[in-house]
């Protein structure tokens, strides 16, 4: 197995009786001005621009969504009204993906001034606050704006096993048991998980400056691998529920995260002084 091999391993799967069929499927991206997901939006709009009929595509403007200066995710009366008065199309399955969350370093493991439940109160708030809001307004258009409601979102692939950002994974792990009961309780409702390694993008170069450029390109994947599978996994249809691990397969990397001394050193000499995380 070549060092460079991006590995795509479901994890835990719970299939659906019968297959999905849709004519029409339409995209909400969450962060679309973000690195990854701005890919991913061209990524979707490319490989379906010539399939006009079948699948509408869009960035959160197309539909007249409001940037995060104009929307306050944190109000759910506001993400209510703001999904009532959304106009989607003609679509049979809405996806919903963000490319949102807020990730701090916590050298000491554990979150560090106010928390809710050991996670740290800003990481919890744009990470499973904001996402438990809109998925609410979403669920209660089922069934009037589209017949059916596909989630996925974004987490670390060390899914708790690393103590260096607890209160990110505590949020996602937040975010994972909110959707899976909505799936479970809501026959139109599916939901996927991806947790991935780390993604060589503007962002992650200045969480770790450090980081040599041979390392980051021999360790990291690219936006665009990352951006591919996920868009391939959301849009199967034979699934309730599924949860998707995404790295760059190394030999010498794989028990990573079991090792938290490693991990720290690792983090200590790719951050130096001048990451972003370490900045007050």
């Amino acid at each position: 197995m070549e060092n460079k091999q991006i590995v795509k391993q479901t994890t835990f799967s719970i299939p659906l009786e019968k297959q999905l069929s849709f004519k029409k499927t339409g995209f909400l991206i969450g962060g679309s001005t973000s690195h990854i997901g701005n890919l991913f939006l061209k990524r979707v709009i490319a490989q379906y621009k010539e399939e006009k009929g079948i699948f509408r595509t869009g960035r959160i403007r197309s539909w007249n969504n409001p940037t995060h200066t104009e929307l306050d995710l944190t109000n759910p009366a506001a993400v209510q009204e703001y999904v009532k008065k959304t106009n989607f199309g003609n679509i049979d399955e809405l996806v919903y993906i963000p490319f949102v969350a807020n990730f701090k370093w916590e050298p000491n493991g554990i979150a560090e001034g106010e928390n809710i439940e050991g996670i740290d109160l800003d990481v919890f708030t744009t990470t499973s606050v904001t996402f438990q809001h809109m998925v609410n307004a979403l669920e209660q258009e089922i069934g009037q704006k589209y017949n059916s409601l596909t989630v996925a979102n974004i987490g670390s692939i060390s899914r708790g096993r690393s103590p260096y950002w607890r209160s990110f994974d505590g949020a996602h792990y937040q975010n994972v048991k909110f959707l899976q009961n909505k799936c479970w309780n809501n026959n139109n409702i599916r939901g996927a998980y991806f947790f991935v390694s780390s993604i060589n993008t503007p962002k992650e170069i200045l969480i770790r400056p450090n980081k040599p450029f041979q390392e980051r390109e021999n360790e990291w994947m690219t936006a665009k691998e990352v951006s591919d599978i996920v868009r391939e996994e959301i849009l199967k249809t034979d699934y309730m529920w599924k949860e998707v691990e995404i790295y760059k397969f190394r030999d010498n990397m794989q028990t990573y995260h079991n090792d938290a001394q490693r991990i720290y050193d690792t983090w200590i000499k790719d951050m130096g002084a001048e990451s972003i995380l370490l900045k007050k």
